[in-house]
């Protein structure tokens, strides 16, 4: 850039482009292939880019100035300009944008830090300094970036920006080398009198000068795209029009020849030549440009990965005890990881309300109350601040503290609840309120026999009080009340109960009633026991008859079912000495032209074997496990296996067994992988009161006004998520309006960038059931994910919360992470200290691979009528299909989905009618939540 002289241009960065177009050989291709690139770029996101992180760009400064000039240039002034770089590029200046809307004013989500590593490893200011003796320096002139030639060399472009700071000749203030390669001339060149603010020279005095050199850096052109006129243009279209450049500090609307109506052009961009305190913003448009660069594949990509600016901090810190008498004292251990410099704490309401030393000891409390305590942390490049909310509890150990335990807490309507007084420091008298009970109050310490006729959630409250003082305590919904129907009721059956020694059987569970766990146990089964709602192949080993106990346990409660010598497993004497069985050890669901492999399962002394393929090439073979069979016609084949021993035989044939298609079959599960925290062992659910300090639940709405839940998820296979089921445990909605945001934020340590989010009402949302969120489209991750919810707080109150793990001890794994009030977040452990995760699952997508499934994996929850059909198909499901989480499709034998919609005729039946389809073999395809049936089905005439 020049000074302003008259209208002479004041930035080098065109004069030294075109320089490069002439003299440097391979920088045309690379110029054009770079605009190529960001062109494409552009065009692929139309809507706009967010990396998936804040980009941070380690700065080196080179300062290459005479002695004199050294001493006049202190290292503040890099640091001035690393700041006004940073407000710059976040679209936080106070600069206005006159007629321009504010949304044109934007964060370009790229921040830049002081190197606090040099490239041997070494500490670093990130400023480095030569004493040069030479004449000024020109536009273009490469020696101010070599030693050899008095100047200092580049840092590695590759982990750090260069910046070179020297005296300019002729006024020019500046000049930024375009992306086509990160080599060791790229970089940003800068006149020392326009760098930084204190003693910069006015009106380039605000940093503005380093701002706009950066953008062409970052291959942004000028505003008025380096010719007079309105045909050339700098190529973005959120910036306006303009004939050429800008100089001074205008004020309003500013009009010429190609914007002669308001708003006018725009003289703030940075991208003009107007004086710094008229400088004001990057577009969006630009903003999309600069970020291409960044991408995965951009020239600048590197960059993203550096270190250079060391290790960043994160706040966090323990008081011990955090809860004191009046007039005790706390100690506080800092727990900050990164090597901060320097500590302030603040500590409201105590005797001492702030300190700089790293562990503060005997902070002394003289007041009643619930107190936050503060650390902000620093360090050169770095600062954090954490906030722990109502963290310090002062009581008086002598007064009335409110409690009491209800049994049992969830009933069937028609019955009762007996109350216990837990209060302390001996409380005369008690109120309870009893909301939805009978009788509704009482003032008895220990109320019996509370009548609860009408299912639904209900608080109860209590005072309790002696002569001196009193205290009062409301559990919000504490006692729950069900219908009889949803009371759980244990029931399974065995597919077969009968069955030879070294056979398995497979388990259905029938259970009626809420739950959301079960637990088998198979005597004499190996596995013995499992958690698995259908356990599949328990192998019975030994003759005999075996009992198969079944627990079910739900909010309602649980129900034990156990059915005595319920297997029976007989020797295979008793029958002949072989029979057949077989499966296909990959896909039976193919495109013409693939091949199956079978993998032969028959037992007894079996020593020959006859295979039947219909429809497959070879059509036979007797080799015990045939492989590579080839089917080249659409259609739906059986497959037979014949096996001996030379005095007995037996033949096994599965019709219908391989499904030949034209193209790919859709994934008949709807997603590939589901993750959760949670391990399917860890039970029972449960969710925190916080009803002995304040009123709400956690994690949900409560007293501490905690913002949001996030659980972390670091291993997984798939590369979006389309779905989360949640369980409801309570869900309350204080207006018709209120709702939950369920968001997916990416991050390392806690939440930081937001990927996406579903609001979803709180009214939708039933207790004690999964709801399924589902995300359309679904969510990109790549790296560490968090996932989890962000409530609001209204008037009425909202209550709403989900289930956790259980607590799994001090050395357990925690995943969630809590967001308070002022947006810190803190672990579970920290907050409230469980080590746990929330109880949800994420279901996402990586590929649309088939796998083999069998049918009946859903039998007991839907049936298909009548079979085979004239045409009309009717659908029942045995529950409530969940809302907006629910599939109904019907596919031809060759694999194209037919387009009939299904058509509700009540709460739990569809129809679908075929009756304008040809006569055949059809499979029918449903989804209802997380659980999945496909069958075949015929459609005569």
């Amino acid at each position: 850039m020049f000074a302003q002289t008259g209208n002479n241009e004041k930035c080098g960065s065109e004069t030294v482009h075109r320089m490069r177009l002439l003299n440097e050989p391979g920088y045309a291709d690379a110029y054009e292939k770079l605009q190529k690139y960001v062109k494409d770029f552009i065009a692929d996101n139309p809507d706009g880019y967010s990396p998936k992180t804040v980009i941070t760009i380690p700065v080196v400064f080179h300062i290459v100035l005479s002695p004199a000039e050294n001493a006049s240039f202190p290292d503040t002034r890099c640091v001035e300009n690393i700041n006004s770089l940073n407000t710059d590029f976040a679209g936080l200046n106070t600069h206005s944008m006159g007629a321009f809307a504010l949304s044109l004013k934007t964060d370009c989500e790229i921040r830049f830090c002081l190197a606090s590593v040099s490239p041997t490893g070494v500490p670093t200011t990130g400023i480095e300094r030569v004493n040069y003796t030479g004449p000024t320096w020109a536009a273009g002139d490469n020696g101010v970036k070599q030693s050899v030639s008095g100047g200092l060399d580049a840092w590695d472009p590759t982990q750090y920006f260069n910046i070179w700071v020297c005296n300019l000749e002729d006024g020019l203030c500046g000049y930024g080398t375009l992306p086509t390669s990160l080599n060791n001339f790229y970089g940003l060149v800068n006149d020392y009198e326009y760098t930084g603010m204190t003693g910069a020279s006015p009106p380039f005095n605000l940093g503005g000068t380093v701002t706009h050199g950066i953008g062409h850096c970052f291959n942004l052109p000028h505003i008025w795209g380096d010719s007079p006129g309105c045909v050339t243009d700098d190529g973005f279209g959120d910036t306006p029009t303009q004939d050429m450049e800008t100089y001074g500090a205008p004020v309003g609307v500013l009009l010429d020849a190609c914007q002669p109506s308001s708003p006018g052009i725009m003289y703030m961009n940075f991208m003009d030549y107007t004086d710094d305190i008229s400088m004001a913003n990057y577009t969006p448009g630009q903003k999309t440009a600069m970020l291409a660069l960044f991408a995965p594949g951009g020239v600048l990509e590197p960059l993203t990965s550096s270190d250079k600016c060391g290790d960043p901090l994160v706040a966090d810190f323990v008081g011990n005890p955090l809860t004191v008498n009046v007039g005790g004292t706390v100690n506080f251990t800092d727990l900050t990881t990164g090597s901060p410099a320097a500590w302030q704490w603040t500590f409201t309401g105590a005797v001492t309300t702030s300190s700089a030393v790293q562990n503060p000891q005997n902070i002394q409390y003289n007041v009643i109350g619930l107190y936050p305590v503060k650390l902000k942390v620093t360090k050169p490049n770095f600062a954090d601040s954490i906030t722990k909310i109502q963290y310090i509890e002062v009581i008086d150990p002598l007064a009335v503290n409110a409690d009491f335990i209800g049994t049992p807490t969830v009933v069937a309507a028609g019955n009762t609840v007996n109350f216990t007084d837990l209060s302390t420091n001996t409380p005369t008298s008690w109120q309870w309120n009893f909301y939805g009970g009978t009788p509704s109050a009482s003032t008895a310490q220990n109320p019996q026999n509370i009548l609860y006729n009408t299912p639904g959630v209900y608080d109860v409250r209590l005072r309790a009080a002696n002569v001196s003082t009193n205290d009062t305590v409301r559990k919000i919904g504490y006692i729950v009340v069900a219908n009889p129907s949803d009371i759980p009721q244990a029931e399974f059956v065995a597919n077969p109960n009968s069955l030879l020694t070294g056979s398995t059987s497979w388990f259905t569970d029938l259970s009626s009633g809420i739950y959301d766990s079960v637990h088998w146990y198979f005597s004499g089964g190996v596995p013995s026991e499992s958690t698995l709602a259908n356990p599949p192949g328990i192998f019975y080993s030994s003759t005999g008859d075996y009992d198969v106990t079944l627990i079910i346990m739900g909010p309602f409660g649980n129900d034990t079912l156990i059915k005595a010598g319920y297997m029976h497993v007989f020797d295979t004497s008793y029958l002949d000495s072989v029979f057949a069985d077989f499966h296909a050890t990959t896909s039976r669901l193919i495109v013409q032209g693939s091949a199956v492999n079978f993998e032969d399962l028959s037992g007894g002394n079996t020593t020959n074997w006859t295979w039947q393929f219909q429809g497959g090439t070879p059509s036979s073979s007797s080799n015990q496990n045939p492989l590579n069979v080839l089917y080249y016609t659409p259609g739906i084949y059986d497959v037979c296996l014949i096996v001996s021993n030379g005095m007995y035989s037996d033949t096994l044939c599965k019709q219908d067994y391989i499904i030949v298609t034209t193209e790919p079959w859709p994934d008949p599960n709807g997603f590939c992988d589901t993750i959760s925290n949670r391990a399917p062992n860890e039970l029972p659910l449960w969710f925190l009161n916080l009803a002995t300090s304040t009123w709400g639940y956690v994690p949900g709405h409560n007293g501490l006004h905690k913002k949001a839940y996030a659980d972390k998820f670091v291993n997984y296979t798939y590369s979006e998520i389309s779905r989360v089921l949640v369980q409801v445990a309570k869900a309350s909605a204080g207006t018709g309006s209120s709702y939950v945001r369920f968001k997916i934020w990416s991050g390392t340590y806690t939440p930081q960038v937001e990927l996406g989010y579903k609001d979803i009402l709180i009214s939708d949302m039933i207790p004690f059931m999964y709801y399924s969120v589902s995300f359309n489209p679904p969510i990109p991750v790549n790296g560490t994910f968090f996932i989890g919810y962000e409530l609001n707080y209204t008037a009425p109150q909202d209550t709403f919360v989900t289930y956790l793990a259980p607590d799994r001890g001090p050395n357990g794994l925690n995943t969630l992470y809590v967001k308070n009030a002022n947006n810190s977040w803190q672990t579970m452990i920290d907050v409230f200290g469980f080590h746990t995760s929330l109880a949800i699952q994420v279901i996402g997508c990586l590929t649309n691979d088939l796998v083999d499934i069998e049918p009946g994996i859903a039998e007991d929850k839907m049936v298909i009528y009548p079979i085979p059909s004239s045409g009309i198909i009717n659908i029942g499901f045995s529950e409530k299909p969940m809302d907006n989480d629910y599939e109904i499709s019907i596919f031809d034998m060759f694999g194209k989905q037919l387009p009939i919609p299904a058509i509700q005729t009540s709460e739990n039946q569809f129809q679908i009618d075929c009756s304008d389809q040809p006569a055949g073999l059809y499979l029918v395809f449903l989804r209802n939540g997380t659980w999945f049936y496909k069958t075949k089905l015929s459609v005569v005439h």
